[in-house]
Parts: C-alpha cells; sequence; structure tokens
C-alpha cells in the first residue's frame, strides 16, 4: 500500500467586499468559502487532473494511471505511485490544479 501525505489546503483568500459586511457576516462567509476550498481539495486530484501527467509520462502511461485509480478507487496519485510512473516528488511538482487554471508554459506546448 502506499503511503499518502495529505497537502493541507491554501486558505481562502477574503473577497475586498467583505470588508463592507458586518464582521460576523464576513467570517461566516470565509468559514463557508474555505469549507468548500477544503471539500474540493480533499477530492485529491479527481482523474481529470491526469492531463498534466500526460507531457511527461506520456498518454498511454497517464491513461493506465486513471484507469487503475478509477477502477480500484485509488487517488490519481496513489495508482501512479503505484505504477511507477512517477515518484511523489514529480507527482506533486507535475500535478498542481492551480497551474491547470492558466495558459500552458512555452516549453510545454505541444503544438506551434
Amino acid at each position: 500500500m502506499v503511503s499518502i501525505t495529505k497537502q493541507k489546503s491554501p486558505p481562502a483568500a477574503p473577497h475586498p467586499a467583505l470588508g463592507q459586511l458586518p464582521p460576523e457576516k464576513a467570517s461566516l462567509i470565509t468559514r463557508a468559502a474555505q469549507e468548500v476550498i477544503d471539500g474540493l481539495w480533499d477530492a485529491e486530484f479527481p482523474l481529470m487532473l491526469v492531463t498534466a501527467l500526460s507531457p511527461h509520462i506520456g498518454y498511454e502511461a497517464a491513461a493506465r494511471t486513471a484507469l487503475l485509480a478509477h477502477r480500484d478507487n485509488l487517488t490519481l496519485r496513489q495508482a501512479a505511485l503505484s505504477l511507477g510512473v512517477t515518484t511523489a516528488e514529480q507527482f506533486d511538482a507535475w500535478v498542481k490544479p492551480q497551474d491547470m487554471t492558466r495558459p500552458m508554459p512555452q516549453r510545454l506546448q505541444l503544438h506551434g
């Protein structure tokens, strides 16, 4: 069995508009936002994030990783480590959901 160290979710950044609310309401909204972020982070890298691995390990290895994770109800990280397609350090460096919300760096672009 692969040992997984759970990462703590990043804290929710307060929205400027919260400063216009009474402190108790702003605090309640901030706590609710943090719970949502924690819930998403607890998903432990949904299978769709396998696309972040493809440039590094290839399409077939990424597909095998996603299939194993889905079939055996593993996290993507557990499946990748179990198959030996990445090390823990590589996985953590390559699979960063926050980086998938911006354009891909030029060095990794596959076309153009």
